[in-house]
């Protein structure tokens, strides 16, 4: 069974149309275009949020239109005001994902969010959270964590890109937040550089038992605050 996103997943305007989500890679700043990962998958959450949610909109999106493609100027007036404020990315330093969590309630907290957010889960529970926080219409956020288990030489999980009816490696990442639009019995389907891939979840799973680690991992769960 497939479980998958309500809406368009927010990005920005390109020649060919809109692009799945933000891209970091764009960003002028050297250190985001670095490790700007988990600040550009926060912020295409909260957009997303704001913009099909009613009760999750903030003002922290005041003066942006409401459109789920915005232009590149826009987006990056964005992504310089989640991280001012609630991501902040230092030079050589990326974020992880449990600051990742902290940076997302005190969102949630300034402006009165009825959410809670909270990094992990165990490796039982972790299709169950992303069916769970897909079929209430929240994107998921998904870290894979560094290759830390055989060293030297870095292992790296593949990106997968469907051609020709096929499922095709095209990418590699070690370290990297992306975001979880859908879900089925054998893949993920994501965003990350403002493209959509696919992650074989078994090879998620051998490569966090193998390589990295379960809590590195894991997703960023939101919950309902009662």
């Amino acid at each position: 069974m497939r479980y998958a996103l309500k809406n368009n997943y927010p990005g920005i305007i390109e020649k060919s149309g809109c692009s799945c989500g933000g891209n970091q890679m764009l960003l002028q700043s050297s250190t985001l275009r670095r490790f700007g990962c988990g600040a550009v998958a926060a912020l295409d959450l909260l957009r997303y949020l704001h913009l099909y949610h009613i009760d999750c909109q903030s003002d922290l999106f005041s003066g942006i239109p409401d459109k789920h493609a915005l232009p590149f100027e826009l987006y990056s007036l964005c992504v310089q005001r989640i991280t001012h404020s609630y991501v902040p990315i230092l030079p050589h330093l990326a974020t992880n994902g449990v600051f990742l969590s902290a940076g997302l309630n005190a969102y949630f907290r300034h402006y009165g969010l009825p959410l809670r957010a909270y990094w992990g889960t165990s490796q039982d529970e972790l299709w169950p959270s992303v069916s769970r926080m897909l079929q209430s219409d929240i994107p998921v956020i998904l870290g894979i964590g560094k290759s830390i288990k055989h060293l030297p030489g870095v292992k790296r999980l593949d990106l997968y890109r469907k051609e020709g009816g096929e499922f095709k490696a095209v990418r590699q990442v070690s370290g990297h937040f992306l975001t979880i639009l859908g879900q089925d019995d054998e893949w993920l389907y994501v965003s990350s550089w403002g493209r959509e891939y696919a992650v074989n979840r078994w090879e998620l799973m051998h490569y966090a038992r193998t390589e990295s680690a379960s809590f590195l991992c894991s997703i960023l769960q939101i919950f309902p605050k009662f």
